[in-house]
């Protein structure tokens, strides 16, 4: 019984369509680029426990709870989503926090990152990180 594994991309936690900490959405405001965005409603999902595949609608948290439920182990597996939203929340709000033309790896870092060191203090980021990074 191992459970149910979730992945997503920086798309699906901070968007495009408006200033966000999106990598994508940093590089494109960086050149002055400013493309019509057209934003999905939702997405087809497809997963071992779903082959067929099945839809995910955007932002409905109740439908996605219902989902994770019927093809996971009933609410066991919601709780475990609701547990790795709580797990991962100051990993998160770290994440929203710095934006990634901020980070770099040589001693400017400390100028352009610096700012933000704050928002990376809480000690539980790198227990986070190292658990997550599987």
């Amino acid at each position: 019984g191992g459970g149910y594994t979730f992945d997503s991309g920086p798309s699906l936690w901070s968007g495009c369509a408006a200033p966000s900490t999106n990598p994508l959405r940093q590089v494109l405001d960086a050149v002055g680029e400013s493309p019509e965005w057209v934003q999905y409603g939702g997405w087809n999902m497809y997963t071992p426990e779903a082959p067929a595949g099945f839809y995910a609608a955007a932002g409905d948290m109740g439908e996605w709870r219902r989902t994770m439920a019927r093809l996971g182990d009933g609410e066991r597996t919601v709780g475990q989503w609701d547990r790795l939203l709580e797990f991962i929340e100051p990993l998160q709000r770290a994440v929203l926090a710095v934006p990634p033309i901020a980070l770099r790896a040589d001693v400017g870092a400390v100028l352009t990152a610096g700012p933000y060191m704050g928002a990376m203090a809480d000690p539980r980021i790198g227990f986070c990180a190292d658990l997550l990074s599987g």
